[in-house]
Order: structure tokens, then sequence, then C-alpha cells
């Protein structure tokens, strides 16, 4: 979270797939957010840490949902066709997820409740995806405007160069 007391992760569950945990600094323990039969993985808590954004495939395949944090209980789908990966924007508006090819973006109004907006596509990307339920292989610029994705290595490994020099301290 941003105020530094709460860390939300995925912890793997033989019975349970994926499920969902938060961290409290101050009380020093580990608490259970999310325990399901379903697979929730990749949490992503807003700006305020007010909500967390996951991905579960409750419904069949994975989609992308919002709950209040930390307690839990009310929860908003926020993709409609599949999607996986979300993260927030800096300013707690907009939450960002994958769906196949696409990077999808969606508006929300955060507080007490949630309300958010239909899913719209911002543009296709051919990167990688994070594996198992590590953090998303992308991230988001302050302003929302930009973003850094994780490449796939080339097909065929290009052979590099690397020069050594020793001594560089008497030259």
């Amino acid at each position: 979270s941003s105020d530094g007391r709460w860390l939300a992760y995925a912890e793997a569950d033989p019975k349970n797939k994926n499920d969902l945990w938060a961290f409290d600094r101050d009380a020093r323990r580990a608490v259970p957010f999310r325990r399901t039969a379903f697979d929730e993985a990749f949490p992503a808590l807003s700006p305020d840490g007010s909500w967390v954004a996951y991905q579960s495939d409750e419904s069949g395949r994975k989609e992308v949902y919002a709950e209040v944090f930390p307690g839990g209980g009310r929860r908003v789908q926020l993709s409609l066709e599949g999607g996986i990966e979300p993260i927030w924007s800096a300013n707690g508006q907009e939450v960002f997820y994958r769906n196949a090819g696409r990077l999808m973006s969606v508006a929300v109004k955060a507080g007490s409740s949630l309300s958010a907006a239909a899913p719209t596509g911002l543009f296709e990307e051919a990167f990688m995806r994070a594996g198992s339920f590590a953090v998303p292989g992308y991230a988001a610029t302050a302003d929302g405007q930009h973003f850094y994705f994780l490449r796939s290595p080339p097909a065929t490994p290009t052979s590099r160069r690397i020069h050594v020099i020793v001594n560089w301290l008497e030259e």
C-alpha cells in the first residue's frame, strides 16, 4: 500500500489453487484476503489503499475484479470478456489489464463504493506475460499515458561482445 502498511500477495495452496493474502506490517502478521476454490492472483492495491484489483477464474475464465480492502466483501467485476494482470493508475481513476493481446483500461470512481465504466481497448501489444502469480509484466507511468512492458527475448540469440578492461584505474 502507498502508506507502507499492507503488502498484498498471492500464495499457492494445494487445495485452493492460488489465494490472496495481505501482510499487515503494524500487526506483523499475514491475513487471508480471498480464499476460495478458484484461482486468484495478481493483487494490486489502489493508491488510497481502499480497494484491491485482482484476477480470478471464478466465472470459468480469468476476469478482473476490484474488492474493498482490507475487509473484503463488496466486489465489482471490471473486465467483461476476460482479463489478467490488473494495475491501478497512479491517480486511482483507472485500472489497466490485459485481454489476450490488448491492453485495456477501465475508468473507475473509488470511495466507499466503486463504480466502473465499460472497458476500452488502448492498443495491441505483443510483449510477454508475467509468469505464475508474480508481478504483472508491465507498468504505467505516473500520468497513465505511457507503459513499460517486458519484452520476449529474440527467437534466435544474437552474439554479444563483452569488453573487459583490466587495470583501468592505471590507464
